[in-house]
């Protein structure tokens, strides 16, 4: 228990599902991602209620274009429900509640929220909400996350640039190339990758990666070359990209 307070506490992911239009990031769980399925339901709700639009206009707009219920989806993508599961009739209607909480979900507006349930025992699952008091609340976590990605990608961006500064220059020196040396080969291609022969097609790929700039995607068609081979008996075409 301590343990997951703790992480609590740091602004961690302890528990419960994600809020509805996110799933959780196979590759980090305290990361939220929107869900391809139902994001754009949420960004409905709130644009029609930002417009003006009263609830029942909203749940009108939910059942007529057939969106599954939060309980339904749930139901449907892992088998729990938390409540009996609806007629078939009444999939798509929403309770006035479940659209109340999404408006009202301090998730949806960047934040992230821990430590708003606990357990009653640990001999027992069953949990109680804690009052906002007893809750961490850290602002624009969603913002700060994508200020460090972009932050990042342009760190990427002008490591790449210069990359491809350094590739131009090496095209400059050896524009006027008349003989292939071990000097001038070693220092404009990085690595050459070839793949294992094709037996059905007796053909191979050839992957050239250049300095600084991996594979150069020219548009020409690859350079091609047959020679025989003694291991099987028979010419391959080998091609080069």
């Amino acid at each position: 228990r301590a343990v997951k307070q703790a992480k609590a506490q740091k602004g961690e992911r302890v528990n419960g599902e994600a809020p509805y239009g996110y799933l959780i990031d196979p590759d980090n769980r305290n990361h939220l991602i929107p869900d391809p399925e139902s994001a754009h339901v949420v960004k409905q709700i709130f644009a029609m209620y930002v417009r003006g639009d009263r609830m029942c206009e909203i749940q009108n707009w939910l059942r007529d274009n057939e969106i599954l219920t939060v309980g339904e989806l749930r139901y449907r993508r892992t088998g729990s429900k938390r409540h009996p599961r609806p007629q078939l009739n009444a999939w798509y209607n929403w309770p006035d509640k479940t659209l109340y909480d999404i408006l009202t979900r301090k998730e949806y507006l960047g934040h992230t929220i821990t430590g708003k349930t606990y357990k009653v025992s640990y001999k027992s699952k069953k949990t109680k909400k804690n009052p906002e008091e007893k809750r961490y609340f850290f602002p624009n976590t969603t913002l700060t996350r994508r200020i460090a990605e972009l932050s990042q990608e342009t760190d990427n961006a002008t490591e790449r640039s210069a990359d491809v500064k350094r590739f131009v220059a090496l095209v400059r020196k050896y524009t006027a190339i008349t003989e292939l040396t071990y000097e001038n080969v070693h220092e404009f291609i990085d690595r050459i990758l070839i793949h294992e022969l094709d037996k059905e097609t007796n053909t191979r790929k050839i992957e050239i990666f250049y300095s600084f700039v991996g594979r150069v995607d020219t548009g020409d068609k690859p350079t091609e070359s047959i020679s025989y081979f003694r291991q099987i008996g028979a010419d391959v075409k080998s091609y080069a990209i």
